[in-house]
């Protein structure tokens, strides 16, 4: 049996008994359903130089005779800070202006689905990246002058929808195509108007929640969260 038909199973057998203790008509209870799934696309690898002049954030470190660290204590992290802060700021406008606009172009959201899209730059893994690439790819992210060359960043996606009706509930592959439709903009939007050469990362879902609600109508016509009335027991009196 699968998580929808259970749901529904669940759902009726709710409803049936709010409504044997409330005693009111079908038209005053329903049940609201939530759905929410979430996605990652990690590690597209941003190219420095499209964005910047990298010698501005060059790492400093004591070196062997080859150049590079003599060990992890010795780099100082203080540029990679400044970097990220600069990041963060350069892709503040890209958020808050330009995925609004692709989302309600692929999406086009009802009032009650909320999508969320969000660029971020992961310093601590982009240190553990930049520590291993002095041993295994010495010249990929760091020159042997410090100079940094590649920083990935990590797209975070969420689509949740509350409904009383279960069958516009999206399924899990039709919201994940959707979501590959607008990486695909992005990608398109951040070469085009911003310059950004990304090498891509993948799409991968991270986990969703369900949950359902009974909900009853108050005289003002709002729907607010069911409460089973209190059984109260009459005291006996003392004699």
């Amino acid at each position: 049996m699968n998580k929808s038909t259970l749901g529904t199973i669940v759902g009726t057998a709710l409803l049936g008994l709010a409504k044997k203790h409330s005693g009111s008509s079908s038209s005053k209870l329903k049940v609201e359903y939530n759905q929410v799934y979430f996605f990652t696309e990690s590690w597209a690898e941003l190219n420095l130089a499209d964005i910047l002049r990298p010698s501005h954030y060059r790492l400093v470190f004591e070196r062997d005779e080859f150049g590079y660290p003599i060990d992890e204590d010795s780099i100082d992290w203080t540029p990679i800070v400044k970097l990220s802060t600069f990041i963060e700021n350069y892709l503040k406008p890209i958020n808050e202006t330009e995925i609004p606009k692709i989302i309600e172009k692929v999406f086009n959201p009802k009032d009650y689905e909320e999508i969320v899209f969000h660029i971020y730059e992961a310093s601590n893994s982009n240190i553990e990246y930049i520590e291993s690439s002095f041993e295994y790819e010495p010249d990929k992210y760091v020159s042997k002058e410090g100079e940094l060359s590649q920083w990935a960043i990590s797209f975070e996606m969420k689509y949740e929808i509350t409904t009383f009706n279960k069958n516009e509930i999206p399924t899990l592959s039709d919201v994940r195509d959707l979501f590959q439709e607008v990486i695909d903009k992005v990608y398109e939007m951040l070469q085009l108007k911003y310059g950004m050469n990304l090498e891509r990362g993948n799409l991968d879902d991270t986990g969703e929640d369900f949950d359902q609600t009974i909900m009853i109508q108050t005289k003002e016509g709002d729907w607010v969260p069911y409460k089973k009335p209190e059984t109260i027991v009459p005291r006996l009196r003392n004699r």
